[in-house]
């Protein structure tokens, strides 16, 4: 602000056109001679007093005066501060007044409210909180004003922390718009990705539950079936043998109708041949007998009219034979037929009656003595006498002949009747054969069946197997995977306000010290639940509800903005990975130390308004800053050298292992313009020639312990490392790069910085990040730096936390006391680090490997061999890391006992701090703490050394 002396004098230039020394005799005469040439209408007769009036009335009416008066020191009448005299003064002068006030939590949350909808698309509000319209404004309403009550709560504590100083300005609570924009999409983004990946891997593994039940139930079914089968195979093959046995017996009597069969027809061939002879004979008798028959003879006996006797009686019996009366007459009659001779010869032989046969009988009984005598008396009754013996034989031997006729007669019955019982068993037979094949048929088809289904099932057995032994070797994991997409889901409803104190934190929490920024941590999320809480320190009433066994205050209804409980900044702004690569490089491990190293190497740094400004009394700024390489190559470097790293470490090489992430220069630096284009430049530099500027090797900055760290790289290797600029706390004037480089919100976009060297241009990279460093105390600040530039600047306190020191200070007394203790200790963590980071790995490797096929998991051909490797590697890691583990803490136990050395050393340093607090010369920092306690160390175990030997030692 303006001094009240200067502000005087601009009064009365107001009120009379001049002030006392402001115009002396040499400037009068130009003024009136330019007056009169300017002006035609003064007389040039006029006064020259009168003529310096006119001037002075001519620069009271053309003067504008712009004054911005500082915040007033106390509330005087008329609000502006300054003495009565002067502000009634002021105030007849002044066409306006604008008095400017802080802003309140409703203009906060009002601009809060229209950036946000600016930078944020109406996509991003859209969330499981979020689902209509009216939802979305009510949560960019409550962000905003959350937001809000965290810049004024902070504001208010950087009050009470350093009130001379801007820490908090309206540029900070752009920063944590902007911040929290970003993060938002950024956890958004990753716990999408995240919960995508478990998702899809709990999904996969789904699917080879539900394929094991499948199998499950395909085995059940298919046991069921074959058990049915099986049954139905023993009732068929009994059903099989009892046909057969059926069969078998049909078949025996078909043996034995056979067998009666051929005995008839043996028995009737017999007959057959027997009659055949026996009708041969007789067949021959009698055609010999017609054949001496002639038709001359029976016209010759047709001739007579008186026959003889023995012609008569033959005739009489021929009259028999055709049943006529005896008689020559009648068998005249019967001769004198016209085809007489031709009954003869047909005369039915076969059916002579029985008294026929009978009187034949008697006739031919007497043949012996008759047959002289008709031969004497007549040839022709003689051959027609020898016809009806012929006949009656005839008949006499087909009477014999009977009984065998029958005979044959009943084989030929039996033998019918014997092929009709055959036919019809061997028609059974047939049909019983015919059923017994098909049987046969069917139950090998059946045994097939049941072998295909024996396959199916050996097969179903096998997937089931298979689909088990994946289900059983994941199921563990599967659990672990469950827990993690249910938190990334709950983390999905409190994305908002994990990032909004992520940001908060990121903008707000530098300059404070660790208890403030517990506290403020604690208030914020207060806030962020709804509660009502005092936005200043030193709340007696928060303070009161910790200490005091007291309820605590009533809830207040569902959340404003919800967040992650328990809330944790180095699990949302760090990764496991990162804090491995710390602890694998023995950073501090407390965690004040971890949260400003999660403040000091957030990303948001690259897109906020304002460089960080590194507060660092006790050089823990390349502590944090050096590592050996991002995290992510660094822990594949080191999966890879397991054993060889292990090995170092417990060989005392750990401490040896290169770091050259960081170019760090001084401002006292000269050669600090052209480092400073090198840093920030992107790829080759472009100009009139087109040529590369030399490479210059990093020189360390003079009076620094820094510049060892590093190695001589070439400039161009240096495109786009950090740049640590170290003494910023010095009164040195900037180069003219600093200072472009300092307005940092002009730098977006691909700015382009010109060469004071060259007539080059270089494009400043946007992955360029240039940290200040000052090795002040911020109760130093004040009077080293300007206050305007620190409103251009986000100042991070690194001083050592008391943890941090006390961990130092242990380390130191075991390096003198118990070496051998340290070494193993850390071989042991950096074992533990590396089997951490191996099983880690190997569990993502596992997700991947389950996530990434498109397939079914069970139809990859390597991913059951694949799945016992990485759980038997899981297995061997875990048991591995355990008694890892356990022997590190043995260690730790062992260490432990020389910690209470370590804890008085540290409440001696804070003793020694509050001493400094009397006087600026009295300053103790940790590193000379350490040195002194380091010194004391070497005198203890060597009390026969001097003074100058143990500095020396």
């Amino acid at each position: 602000g303006l001094n009240l002396g200067p502000l005087q004098l601009v009064l009365t230039l107001m009120a009379e056109g001049t002030c006392p020394g402001l115009y002396g005799p040499e400037d009068t005469a130009p003024i009136v001679q330019a007056l009169l040439q300017e002006h035609q209408a003064i007389k040039r007769s006029m006064r020259e007093e009168l003529i310096l009036q006119r001037f002075f009335q001519f620069v009271r009416n053309d003067l504008h005066v712009f004054l911005m008066l500082g915040p007033p020191r106390r509330q005087g009448p008329r609000g502006l501060g300054l003495p009565p005299l002067t502000a009634t003064a002021l105030s007849h002068l002044l066409c306006s007044l604008k008095i400017y006030q802080a802003w309140s939590p409703e203009a906060l949350q009002e601009l809060a409210s229209r950036h946000l909808q600016s930078k944020l698309s109406p996509a991003w509000w859209v969330s499981s909180v979020a689902s209509s319209l009216q939802t979305q404004q009510n949560l960019l309403q409550c962000v905003a004003r959350i937001a809000a009550l965290i810049h004024t709560s902070a504001t208010i504590y950087s009050t009470y922390l350093a009130a001379h100083l801007p820490l908090i300005t309206p540029g900070s609570f752009l920063d944590l718009l902007d911040t929290f924009a970003w993060l938002l999409v950024s956890l958004q983004e990753q716990n999408r990705k995240r919960m995508d990946q478990m998702k899809l891997a709990l999904h996969k593994m789904g699917e080879v539950s539900e394929k094991q039940q499948a199998h499950s139930r395909d085995v059940r079914v298919l046991q069921e079936k074959l058990n049915i089968i099986k049954q139905q195979m023993l009732e068929s093959q009994r059903q099989v043998e009892q046909e057969k046995r059926v069969l078998k017996q049909h078949e025996k009597e078909c043996q034995m109708y056979e067998a009666r069969i051929s005995a008839l027809t043996r028995e009737r061939e017999e007959l057959e041949r027997a009659k055949e002879l026996t009708m041969k004979k007789m067949s021959q008798d009698y055609r010999a007998a017609l054949a001496s028959l002639r038709p001359q003879d029976v016209e010759e006996l047709r001739s007579y009219r008186h026959p003889p006797e023995q012609v008569v009686w033959v005739t009489d019996i021929l009259c028999k034979m055709f049943g006529e009366e005896p008689g020559w007459e009648n068998a005249k009659q019967m001769l004198c037929q016209e085809d007489f001779y031709q009954e003869l010869v047909f005369y039915p032989k076969d059916t002579i009656s029985t008294d026929l046969f009978q009187a034949l009988g008697i006739v031919v009984a007497e043949n012996d003595f008759r047959v002289p005598s008709i031969k004497s008396a007549s040839q022709a009754a003689a051959a027609l006498w020898q016809w009806i013996c012929a006949i009656y034989f005839y008949h006499q031997a087909l009477r014999n002949w009977q009984p065998s006729s029958e005979r044959l007669e009943r084989c030929d019955a039996q033998i019918s009747s014997e092929k009709a019982h055959l036919g019809r068993s061997r028609l059974r037979s047939e049909t019983l054969r015919d059923a017994t094949r098909a049987q046969i048929k069917e139950l090998k088809e059946t045994q097939q069946h049941q072998q295909k289904l024996l396959q199916q099932l050996t097969q179903s057995l096998q997937a089931r197997e298979e689909a088990s032994t994946v289900e059983s070797s994941v199921a563990e994991h599967m659990a672990d995977w469950t827990v993690v997409t249910q938190v990334l889901e709950n983390r999905h409803g409190t994305v908002y306000g994990d990032a909004l104190l992520c940001a908060a934190a990121l903008t707000y929490l530098g300059p404070f010290p660790p208890a403030r920024r517990e506290e403020l941590l604690g208030k914020w999320q207060a806030m962020c639940a709804g509660a009502r809480v005092s936005p200043g320190p030193d709340d007696v009433r928060r303070l009161l509800q910790q200490e005091l066994p007291c309820p605590g205050p009533a809830s207040c209804g569902p959340p404003l903005l919800p967040v992650q409980q328990p809330f944790s900044l180095t699990s949302l702004l760090s990764s496991a990975r990162e804090q491995r690569a710390w602890d694998r490089a023995h950073k501090p491990k407390d965690p004040a130390s971890r949260l400003a190293a999660v403040l000091l190497h957030a990303e948001a740094h690259q897109r906020a308004h304002r460089w960080p400004l590194l507060l660092d009394p006790d050089k823990q700024a390349t502590v944090w800053l050096l590592t050996a390489a991002p995290p992510e190559e660094e822990e594949s470097q080191a999966l890879a050298s397991l054993e060889q790293v292990s090995e170092m470490a417990e060989q005392g090489e750990y401490e040896k292992m290169p770091e050259d992430n960081l170019e760090v220069r001084s401002l006292t630096d000269p050669d600090l313009e052209q480092n400073l284009l090198s840093a920030a430049s992107v790829g080759e530099q472009r100009g009139a020639g087109g040529k590369q500027p030399p490479a210059v090797p990093p020189r360390p900055p003079d009076g620094t312990e820094l510049g060892s760290c590093l190695r001589l790289v070439p400039l161009p290797a240096l495109t786009g490392i950090p740049v640590l600029l170290v003494d910023f706390e010095k009164n040195i004037p900037w180069c003219p790069t600093l200072q472009q480089l300092m307005q940092k919100e002009t730098l977006r976009g691909g700015k382009t910085l010109p060469s004071e060297t060259s007539s080059q241009e270089i494009s400043v990279s946007s992955s360029f990040q240039l940290y200040l460093c000052a090795k002040i105390p911020l109760e130093a600040l004040e009077a080293e730096l300007d206050p305007n530039m620190l409103k251009r600047l986000n100042v991070i306190d690194l001083s050592l936390s008391p943890a941090a020191l006390e961990e130092l200070l242990l380390r130191e007394v075991l390096r003198s006391e118990r070496q051998e203790i340290l070494k193993h200790r850390q071989a042991l963590q950096l074992r533990v680090v590396q089997l951490e980071a191996k099983l880690e790995a190997t569990e993502e490797e596992l997700v991947e490997l389950i996530s990434q096929p498109q397939r079914s998991l069970l139809e990859e051909e390597n991913f059951m061999p694949m799945v016992q490797l990485l759980q038997t590697q899981i297995q061997a890691l875990r048991a591995t890391l355990q008694h890892m583990v356990s022997l590190h803490q043995d260690q730790v136990t062992l260490c432990n006992k020389y910690r209470p050395v370590a804890r008085l050393g540290v409440a001696l340093h804070q003793a020694l701090l509050q001493v400094g607090r009397l006087h600026p010369l009295y300053y103790f920092p940790a590193d000379d703490f350490i040195g002194r306690m380091r010194q004391a160390l070497v005198c203890t175990k060597r009390p026969d050394l001097g003074k100058q030997e143990s500095l020396d030692a």
